[in-house]
């Protein structure tokens, strides 16, 4: 079923933001990728329900995927773009959600994370602002009397509002989250980009337990890769151009044993026996130059 199919069959359903949570209806027969990325189209266009709906869907089929994770907390949050995350009025860290997204998200995704959980905790942690004068209680002054008038009434005093509730203490990722989360990228990095972002995440804890013995494994790691990917691409080189020498040494010797076994051919029957003999020697030296070429080369 496509995803418009299983769009024209999932009806409106409760918004995740009723309270508690909805049953979402399953969508079947759509690749995981397919389902994250709609629900990235529906937090866009602010369809909450039907995000949730099928990040929910894709976390089913990949308990793991990062981005399902990220897209279904942001659904459940109401939020449109990864920046609205920065004003969440609770913390990050204590979304389970965000601590799956921050783990098992692609690189890129857990720095624009770690930078976004900065900025609530920074903004949480800003110094109150002091009282507008403006907003000092006002005293209603009593007219002057004037005979034939009623008395004046007694001064009244507006009623101070309340201040806002303070905000939630800031609780930040902690050290231990950290360093899981760096932990988690470099055993599961195969490429040289996402050994570099772990380092990164390594030398940010600073002297936290071994942090600083995996940034420099985790950059170990990377140089490895990078120079085994140049060794290959100079092995690459090397083998192209033995296949190249043996093509042209081929030629070149089929161009003269062609033309002695054309002149071979037109001999005695001895003659014609031996012309036959170098034509399969050609077809041979042709066969191991196409297995050569396959073995080291076409890898």
């Amino acid at each position: 079923m496509s995803i418009d199919q299983n769009m024209q069959n999932m009806g409106a359903g409760p918004s995740p933001l009723d309270g508690g949570q909805p049953a979402y209806i399953p969508v079947v027969g759509v690749e995981t990728g397919a389902l994250v990325k709609r629900a990235f189209l529906f937090l866009e266009d602010g369809e909450f329900y039907q995000a949730a709906r099928y990040a929910e869907q894709a976390l089913t089929q990949d308990p793991a995927n990062g981005r399902a994770a990220l897209g279904k907390l942001m659904a459940e949050l109401g939020l449109h773009t990864e920046d609205e995350l920065a004003n969440v009025p609770t913390p990050l860290s204590g979304h389970p959600l965000f601590q799956t997204a921050l783990q098992f998200g692609p690189p890129d995704q857990q720095v624009r994370l770690m930078a976004l959980a900065q900025a609530w905790q920074a903004r949480v942690a800003a110094p109150v602002m002091p009282q507008d004068p403006a907003s000092a209680p006002v005293m209603l002054q009593p007219p002057t009397s004037v005979p034939g008038m009623a008395a004046p009434q007694p001064a009244v005093q507006t009623p101070n509002v309340p201040p806002a509730p303070a905000a939630a203490p800031a609780q930040p990722l902690t050290p231990e989250d950290r360093y899981a989360s760096a932990v988690g990228l470099m055993s599961g990095a195969t490429t040289a980009e996402e050994f570099l972002s772990a380092a990164q995440m390594f030398d940010a804890l600073g002297m936290y337990q071994d942090a600083r013995m995996l940034a420099w494994n985790a950059r170990k790691s990377a140089k490895e890769i990078t120079e085994r990917a140049k060794n290959e691409r100079k092995r690459k080189q090397i083998l192209l151009a033995g296949v190249a020498g043996i093509a042209i040494v081929a030629v070149l010797g089929g161009r003269f044993f062609f033309g002695r076994a054309s002149s071979l051919s037109r001999g005695s029957a001895t003659a014609s026996a031996e012309a036959s003999n170098i034509v399969s020697d050609l077809r041979s030296m042709k066969a191991a130059t196409l297995m050569f070429y396959a073995d080291y080369f076409d890898r």
